[in-house]
């Protein structure tokens, strides 16, 4: 999956509300502005928007070396999340610009 990445962040801790430990990985991407126009929502727009995808935490070091934002070719795997298949990013190969850069 090609995509333009913003960064990488994480948080973990404790929730306030139940006191169970947490720990969320996400890579924020940019993707063009999504144009919708139908009778009950419309979204106009122009350039590109912030997306999160969840990030395997195991895999967050491997990006401490990237410099952002760039394009990189993101590794994802499926896994079942509450009753429901969800992609995660497992890592990247750098796209060839990249690699020419380094």
């Amino acid at each position: 999956m090609k995509a333009i990445c913003a960064g990488v962040t994480r948080q973990h801790g404790n929730s306030k509300k139940t006191g169970k430990p947490y720990d969320m990985a996400r890579v924020i991407i940019l993707q063009p502005v999504e144009v919708v126009a139908n009778v009950d929502f419309s979204r106009e727009g122009h350039g590109y928007q912030a997306v999160e995808i969840d990030l395997d935490a195991g895999a967050l070091p491997r990006f401490a070396s990237v410099k952002f934002p760039c394009e990189l070719e993101l590794t994802t795997t499926d896994r079942i999340f509450m009753g429901r298949i969800q992609t995660v990013i497992t890592g990247y190969t750098p796209s060839a610009a990249q690699k020419a850069a380094a």
